[in-house]
């Protein structure tokens, strides 16, 4: 029975990707599944997976197809009910999800608000209730990724019903929303701001972090570190939580009185109620599911099982919704479920001590999350199997324990009276940070992988499910080492994931308004940058130079971190041999240092037009010395000069020829035949620089100065005839580029044009013989 039901919920799981995803991969391992259901030779079984499955893959069609917006696009005025646990304040932001009725519906919608006075932001900052307003502003779609494998912000709100982004011009309060929808939120809400209370911001961040499932009250650097080095599960509700929670609960009843029986059934209760109260984690649904379960069962006297317990917690979960697949929160939470279930009782009978036991299982457990880390991040850090076992005993026997005598205290009045209790505990807490602030840095234990070829994922699970079924049988020392060596093998592949592909190529990324190019040679034998964008950001410039506006200052990402660093990654890049850097204006250097910091750059390439460039060279130097690389090569290239790039690329330097201040004029030129064709990148030259460069046969023009009217010449694009012009610009930009002349003179003159504003990135592939631009978006 057990057996069977295990093989049910991975029956739904498959269903629920094949149904959702229609890819060759799942129709393959679901025919893997079905042959497996042939093999167990049991006529009545096989006939009972077949009617389930053939009415579950019905009812994820139909749910699939139902999902549409009601909403044309063309409303400019929605009245929406907004819960209060939806909204969010950063700087002069205000961001909400409400739910608008339309035809007969209510419909999810996302707003995007421009906060005006400081008084109106302290004003949103301070409503403690669910609330109903009045949107006036425009409807758009929301964006796809624009590089490569990178995050898809669209996807991302239709796996929650949501289709419409609305940029808000005005947002109108009409009151409170205090009826049984709302009640739930209304007093998470009363709760985040009572923890918001605590006398220590730091006990406060992280009592809100592990109990109410809040990782956004952590520090933005310190929640990137946990998540750097694999520790961020710690801070995921899940049964090591429930298991702690329940053990200090028991406790603490059974020594009033309460019996085992009675406390069984009051803490399905109570993790009924924490459960419905941090909005149905999926942690806490599989621990409230199996725990249940287990009570249930051993009340009948019969053998309870964890296992099937999170088979039918899975089984309800994708029921309910069959997109939660998408999730990483979810593919985690049971990847590693089951693996302690079914490893668990094995490692403890063949491990001596407890220390073992540890080792091995966050062994076994960081090899199941590679293939879900490298899926998302392309990249993940051996670290956490050092690290695992002290933050866990950190957490178990000091954090925890802290934490909730210091809440028990806050509940009881007497708060003010143990602050002391509070600074201690910040301290230790502090100190933990440290530590994986520290550990962050342990770059030797970080891999970089890439987008995994699909045979090296294939092998990798495919060896990793050999070495967990041979921990449940008895020993062969032979047939241990052939699969250990597997596995080994496996890893290895893993490892050189980014150096398999004979390809090489040259990627127009898009970073908005400015400039960033990736050029990869084959087999990943060199990696080199021409350019790093940075973005802009007005309003930050303005209110760092005025004390009045700090109160606009925004908490986000930097277009580094959202893009260019995930694109190299998601590519395997480790170490790049060199970076050209074609003038010192921010929409071409203003990443450099994050890159820097990020990887090992060996060489950096500049043009002698900037040698008087004082303030970006200052710039420049700094970012080197806190890089990684502070001895990093500065070489100044000048009109004449040549780089090698591998033994069959090489790039010509057509301009500057002169020493400047780093103007647009005095820009880096880079020619040169990569692959089978011949690049021309004209940085951000003009006019008369135009003029003075060579007639040469270019094949991929990118278009200078992002398509500005004052470059790219009818006489200059007639003169150079590229096949192709690629045009790196920001969407609905505020200086119009590129310039409706200069496309129609591409145009005429029978260019083929990307953009990356419309088509997202372009990536031209080459092999020995042949080659082909791709780009990341539809027009």
């Amino acid at each position: 029975m057990q057996y069977k039901l295990v093989l049910h919920s991975l029956g739904v799981l498959l269903l629920a990707v094949l149904t959702l995803t229609n890819h060759p991969w799942a129709w393959i391992l679901y025919g893997l599944f079905f042959l497996r259901i042939l093999t167990l030779k049991e006529k009545k079984f096989c006939l009972q997976v077949v009617i389930i499955h053939c009415l579950i893959a019905s009812y994820f069609l139909y749910l699939d197809n139902s999902r549409e917006s009601y909403l044309s696009g063309t409303e400019t005025e929605l009245m929406m009910d907004v819960a209060i646990t939806d909204v969010k304040v950063s700087g002069n932001l205000l961001s909400f999800q409400g739910e608008t009725p339309v035809a007969g519906q209510k419909e999810r919608v996302q707003v995007f608000y421009t906060i005006k006075e400081a008084a109106e932001q302290k004003a949103w900052i301070g409503l403690d209730k669910s609330f109903q307003v009045t949107v006036l502003g425009t409807l758009d779609e929301p964006d796809e990724n624009q590089n490569a494998h990178l995050f898809n912000y669209r996807d991302y709100l239709a796996k929650q019903n949501i289709y419409w982004v609305m940029s808000a011009d005005t947002v109108i309060l009409k009151g409170d929303l205090e009826d049984g929808q709302y009640w739930l939120a209304n007093n998470r809400q009363a709760v985040t701001n009572w923890l918001g209370n605590l006398a220590n911001s730091t006990v406060s961040a992280y009592a809100l972090s592990l109990f109410f499932n809040q990782m956004d009250a952590l520090e933005g650097e310190v929640l990137k570190a946990y998540q750097m080095i694999g520790l961020i599960h710690l801070f995921s509700i899940s049964g090591f939580h429930v298991q702690y929670f329940l053990t200090f609960l028991k406790k603490i009843l059974l020594r009033i009185g309460m019996t085992v029986e009675v406390f069984d059934y009051f803490a399905i209760l109570i993790l009924l109620i924490y459960t419905i109260f941090l909005g149905w984690p999926y942690g806490m649904i599989r621990s409230f599911v199996a725990y249940t379960y287990n009570v249930l069962k051993k009340r009948r006297n019969q053998r309870p099982s964890s296992l099937i317990g999170t088979s039918w917690s899975m089984i309800i979960l994708l029921l309910v919704d069959p997109r939660v697949i998408f999730t990483l929160s979810f593919q985690l939470t049971y990847a590693l479920a089951y693996t302690v279930l079914f490893s668990g009782k094995y490692i403890l009978a063949k491990c001596k001590n407890v220390i073992q036991v540890e080792l091995w299982q966050s062994f076994i457990c960081s090899l199941v999350t590679i293939p879900f880390l490298t899926t998302t991040y392309f990249e993940f850090s051996w670290v956490s199997l050092i690290l695992n076992f002290t933050y866990s005993f950190i957490f178990s026997s000091f954090l925890f324990p802290g934490l909730l005598l210091i809440l028990l205290i806050q509940l009881i009045g007497l708060g003010p009276y143990f602050t002391w209790l509070q600074a201690g505990l910040a301290y230790l807490i502090q100190g933990i940070e440290m530590l994986a602030l520290f550990a962050e840095k342990w770059t030797w234990f970080q891999w970089v992988t890439g987008k995994l070829n699909t045979w090296v994922l294939v092998f990798f699970v495919v060896s990793l499910l050999l070495y967990l079924a041979n921990l449940s049988t008895t020993i062969n020392k032979r047939k241990d080492l052939l699969i250990r060596c597997l596995l080994a093998v496996s890893l290895f592949f893993i490892y050189l994931n980014p150096y398999l592909h004979s390809y090489g190529q040259v990627a127009m990324l898009a970073v908005g308004q400015g400039d960033s190019f990736f050029i990869e040679t084959p087999y990943q034998r060199q990696v080199y940058l021409i350019d790093l964008a940075g973005k802009i950001n007005f309003t930050d410039i303005s209110a760092e130079a005025d004390p009045s506006k700090h109160w606009q200052l925004r908490d986000s990402d930097s277009l580094a971190e959202r893009q260019i660093i995930p694109s190299l990654k998601a590519a395997g890049t480790r170490t790049i041999a060199g970076v050209f850097l074609t003038h010192g204006d921010f929409d071409h250097i203003g990443s450099f240092e994050e890159v820097a910091k990020t990887f090992k750059i060996q060489k950096l390439y500049l043009p002698i037009g900037m040698q008087e460039d004082k303030t970006s060279l200052k710039t420049i130097q700094a970012a080197i010395a806190t890089g990684r690389n502070p001895d990093m090569q500065v070489i100044w290239l000048k009109s004449g000069d040549q780089v090698t790039l591998d033994k069959t690329s090489r790039l010509q330097v057509l301009a500057p020829k002169k020493i400047g201040e780093g103007e647009n004029a005095d820009s880096l030129v880079l020619y040169g035949k990569i692959g089978l064709h011949h690049f021309l990148f004209t940085g951000d030259i003009e006019g008369v620089a135009e003029d003075d460069l060579p007639t040469l046969p270019v094949d991929i023009l990118k278009v200078a100065h992002h398509g500005s009217e004052h470059s790219s010449s009818k006489s200059f694009i007639e003169r150079m005839d590229p096949k192709v012009a690629w045009i790196s610009v920001g969407k609905n930009n505020r200086y119009g580029h590129p310039a409706d002349r200069v496309v129609a003179d591409l145009e005429a003159n029978e260019s083929k044009i990307y953009r990356t504003d419309t088509m997202g990135a372009s990536h031209y592939i080459y092999w020995s013989k042949s080659a082909k631009i791709e780009h990341v978006q539809s027009k």
